[in-house]
């Protein structure tokens, strides 16, 4: 009688070796350092604030809820300031009004935010403002949001 050799597996090696979980993730991952530089480059990357389409730094918009709105605003570049008006529509006075904005470059960059301040706006009135100091390269503001404390 012949006996029968049982034959040895070896252990797979290589690629064969590597999990099925392992190699899915990984493969996942390449794929996403391939998309995201790609994506970026073709802007299919949008903000959710979007800045100003037109190479004009003005902004306005208003918070019928609040009864605060912007008046105007605009870039000030010979003092690097934001400068406009808050306009109170409602009968409610108004302390430590703020309105804040979003500062970008001519490339759409956004750099920040920027504050501008009115302690007190009476009912039905208008108040000026000057926001801080922005940098030398804001070609774009975008309005953000009006506040105020009602009195």
């Amino acid at each position: 009688r012949r006996r029968r050799r049982r034959r040895r597996h070896s252990a797979p090696t290589g690629w064969k070796a590597i999990p099925k979980p392992v190699k899915v993730i990984a493969s996942l991952c390449l794929l996403l350092l391939v998309f995201f530089p790609t994506a970026k480059e073709r802007g299919w990357f949008h903000r959710s604030h979007a800045m100003p389409a037109s190479s004009a730094a003005n902004a306005t918009g208003s918070y019928a809820a609040a009864g605060l709105s912007l008046g105007e605003a605009r870039l000030d570049r010979s003092t690097r300031t934001i400068k406009g008006t808050i306009r109170n529509d409602s009968a409610t006075p108004y302390e430590d009004v703020q309105a804040s904005f979003y500062v970008g470059t001519s490339e759409d960059l956004v750099l920040g935010l920027s504050f501008a301040s009115v302690k007190r706006i009476g009912p039905h009135t208008t108040a000026l403002f000057e926001s801080e100091i922005v940098a030398p390269n804001v070609a774009h503001i975008g309005l953000r949001e009006v506040v105020g404390t009602p009195r």
